[in-house]
């Protein structure tokens, strides 16, 4: 323990206040900082991570009187009640003390870095990764962190995880969105290429996308030539067929994303199309063409 504790004085003296300072403390005590000796409880220590004081914390630990591992009400132990607060330095404190990382939120059942992920605390999942977390863990939904990412557009977190091999050709959800559909529908050419420098599958393009539970996708195509008006009654543009999954391709052409069909197209190594929207879908009940 000698040593964690000599790392953890030294990042608390780092974090501290000057005035909270001492001379030649870098040889002290944790005990100098706080009171006379007694048995301390874990609702104590807690009243110090919940205050942020780690000259208190470090004291409860250097007497041996408590769990650093202990959870709160909510099962969360002190790196991840941190972790949730994006409080980096922190977490490295506790980290010092010989946390674990690989923890686990009862509540959500994620990781610290699946939970920072979504938060968009990008140091805190660096700082993970490199203490080897996984990065293709799964949630609840069966879906990976890069997905959520994606959906987000936040390309620097996309970028690390796949650094620290994220797969790019992550889970999909139930409209069978893959991290590449969710970049190529929002027009983000420059996740949709990075995605594909690292193993992202283009066939999506060709893919249908039904919408929850197989019910028509809602595509804002109304405005185009050709198109009816959307129907008041249900909500559909009204050239469309009730039970229609159309594809991807016809979703990017509707918005007129056509670099973005390039792009995809290019990595299938198929000539570009023309900008209509030659097909619809097969569906429920129905199939179709439709041109634009």
């Amino acid at each position: 323990m000698g040593a964690a504790v000599a790392a953890a004085r030294l990042l608390l003296l780092l974090l501290l206040p000057p005035l909270l300072r001492r001379q030649a403390d870098f040889g002290a005590n944790a005990d100098e900082y706080c009171c006379p000796q007694h048995k301390h409880t874990q609702s104590e220590m807690w009243q110090a991570i919940k205050a942020v004081q780690p000259w208190m914390i470090l004291h409860l630990y250097e007497r041996g009187d408590l769990d650093i591992e202990e959870p709160d009400e909510n099962g969360l132990t002190p790196l991840f009640y941190y972790a949730k607060a994006g409080d980096i330095e922190m977490v490295k404190f506790f980290l010092n003390l010989g946390a674990k990382y690989e923890v686990i939120d009862p509540a959500t059942n994620l990781t610290v870095l699946y939970d920072c992920t979504l938060r968009g605390y990008i140091d805190i999942c660096r700082l993970m990764l490199k203490l080897g977390a996984d990065p293709d863990v799964y949630d609840n939904a069966g879906m990976q962190p890069i997905w959520y990412a994606v959906r987000n557009q936040w390309w620097d977190m996309i970028y690390m995880l796949l650094d620290f091999n994220a797969t790019a050709e992550a889970a999909r959800d139930y409209r069978n969105y893959s991290p590449l559909s969710l970049a190529a529908i929002v027009n983000r050419i420059d996740i949709a290429t990075l995605l594909l420098e690292h193993g992202a599958d283009p066939h999506v393009l060709k893919e249908e996308v039904p919408n929850y539970k197989g019910k028509l996708s809602i595509i804002s195509v109304c405005h185009k030539p050709g198109w009816l008006p959307e129907n008041p009654t249900t909500g559909k543009c009204q050239e469309w067929q009730p039970g229609f999954i159309i594809t991807l391709e016809a979703i990017l052409k509707a918005h007129a994303f056509y670099e973005m069909v390039e792009l995809l197209e290019d990595a299938l190594g198929i000539p570009h199309s023309d900008r209509a929207i030659a097909y619809v879908g097969s569906g429920i009940e129905g199939t179709g063409t439709q041109g634009i």
